[in-house]
């Protein structure tokens, strides 16, 4: 029950931002926002590629590990921009509460969803003048299986809102390109086969 009524939550929350978008937009030419990525979390990632392939047809390719969050990932590219990760616990991550939360999921379950801006500073000035009270920037990172680093700084609403996206920066640091390209060119596209 608590699946289907995230899902639902996240639905409209969903719909809300899109409007948000289209609104935003026609206001603001400095504002360039787009979902970035849907986060499907799952109890072993081994499992949930092998269980999004035999879906899909398509075989989501390993990401990398987050160092600082043990978690590691795998992407498909959803387009221009935009993929979708699974991501679960590496087999030996230390315990918090997200490692619990996703060691207790017996199927790949959509857990989140990212929205990035051309211009981060830009996002977080409309969102708070709209209202929207949000969290200080967490740096986030990533290695790569071929052993470079990606660096990024993600903030969210500061109140809990079940649904509601996080925010993610990928202009840091030279890497933010790399980490762009590989979701395009390494990632098998659902809409390329």
């Amino acid at each position: 029950m608590r699946n289907s009524t995230y899902l639902s939550q996240t639905v409209v929350v969903f719909i809300a931002f899109v409007a948000w978008v289209a609104l935003a937009r026609s206001e603001d030419t400095e504002l360039s926002i787009h979902i970035d990525h849907v986060m499907v979390g799952a109890s072993n990632l081994d499992r949930a590629v092998s269980d999004f392939e035999k879906a899909t047809g398509v075989h989501p390719v390993f990401g990398g590990k987050h160092p600082s969050g043990g978690t590691e990932n795998a992407l498909v590219s959803l387009g221009r921009s935009t993929y979708l990760e699974l991501i679960a616990p590496q087999p030996d991550a230390k315990p918090s509460q997200f490692i619990s939360d996703l060691a207790k999921l017996d199927k790949p379950t959509p857990i989140g969803w990212a929205v990035s801006a051309a211009d981060a500073q830009v996002l977080r000035e409309r969102l708070s003048k709209n209202g929207f009270p949000l969290t200080d920037p967490k740096a986030g990172s990533r290695v790569t299986p071929s052993g470079a680093a990606l660096h990024w700084e993600t903030f969210q609403l500061n109140d809990e809102f079940p649904g509601a996206p996080f925010f993610i920066n990928l202009g840091l640091t030279e890497s933010a390109p790399l980490l762009q390209v590989s979701h395009r060119m390494h990632a098998r596209s659902l809409d390329s086969g």
